[in-house]
């Protein structure tokens, strides 16, 4: 099992944090370039002309910082299904995926993102989550943006607190302009998508440590303390590049902070595809059924 994660552009966000139908759209984007990828590679590495994959994603809207980042974690099948749907057969895994792999997936998902885009026809000067709920419209903007959203401080970046150095000339995004790029991670047009962390076969314990990192919840109650003045601080789960290890807020801007994190309702934050769809023709043949588990 391979994990891939896609985090969006800045103005994506905002519309996928509240358009439900629109992340389902970006998320089958993906997929598909996804799983044409998957199916490319087995075609040349195997000779298998139609594959089957599977995938099971948790849309995670939250950042380390509680700030309202809208991003996929997809647990991806490292390998396809021979077989037709009915008789999957044997799983043939395939190696590890080259940056030019990824690079492609990525170039792939933008291409029919765009296509969404045009065919949607969204206007970014039109904010129908402002019109219908101004409030909430407000605090979306503010957390995916970092900065406090009401009060006399409305406007201003996000206290912080930690050995804070000034971020170089030329930064972008938080990412210094000379930083290294991991493997297996690219970055284009304010997308990015990481595929470096995978599971070796049968390690069902790390499997398992992975599927509870990607399904935690958003607020982390052993990292939240209380500071002398009566403010909140909440430590990061790991330092920024800037030297940043906490951010700080006044009680009220917490609540600020979670009310963006809630998704819409009668949206699904775990899906499944492929061959793992509740609907999927093979899906006995994949999954153990409730007497066979531990």
């Amino acid at each position: 099992v391979r994990q891939w994660v896609l985090t969006l552009p800045y103005p994506l966000r905002y519309r996928c944090a509240w358009d439900a139908r629109l992340t389902t759209e970006v998320l089958r984007a993906f997929l598909r370039s996804l799983f044409a990828e998957q199916r490319r590679r087995a075609r040349r590495l195997s000779g298998i002309q139609r594959g089957h994959n599977g995938s099971v994603t948790f849309i995670q809207r939250f950042g380390s910082a509680l700030n309202l980042t809208p991003h996929f974690h997809v647990l991806v099948l490292a390998g396809v299904y021979p077989g037709p749907a009915h008789d999957l057969g044997s799983f043939v895994p395939l190696p590890p995926p080259e940056t030019e792999d990824v690079a492609r997936v990525l170039t792939g998902t933008a291409r029919r993102i765009l296509r969404i885009v045009e065919r949607r026809g969204l206007d970014p000067n039109e904010d129908t989550l402002a019109s219908d709920e101004p409030l909430l419209a407000l605090l979306t903007a503010a957390s995916i943006r970092s900065r406090i959203a009401t009060g006399p401080e409305a406007g201003e970046r996000w206290r912080r607190l930690g050995d804070r150095v000034e971020p170089l000339d030329g930064e972008e995004g938080g990412v210094e302009p000379d930083a290294g790029v991991p493997p297996r991670c690219v970055r284009e047009g304010g997308m990015s998508l990481h595929a470096d962390v995978a599971v070796p076969a049968n390690d069902r314990r790390r499997l398992e440590r992975l599927c509870r990192y990607v399904a935690r919840p958003p607020l982390a109650l052993d990292r939240l303390e209380a500071m002398a003045d009566g403010r909140l601080a909440y430590r990061l789960k790991t330092r920024w590049r800037d030297g940043t290890t906490h951010v700080v807020m006044a009680r009220h801007e917490l609540l600020e902070r979670l009310a963006p994190l809630i998704p819409p309702p009668r949206a699904h934050q775990v899906r499944y595809h492929g061959v793992l769809a509740p609907c999927a023709s093979g899906r006995s043949r994949v999954v153990p059924a409730a007497e066979g588990r531990d």
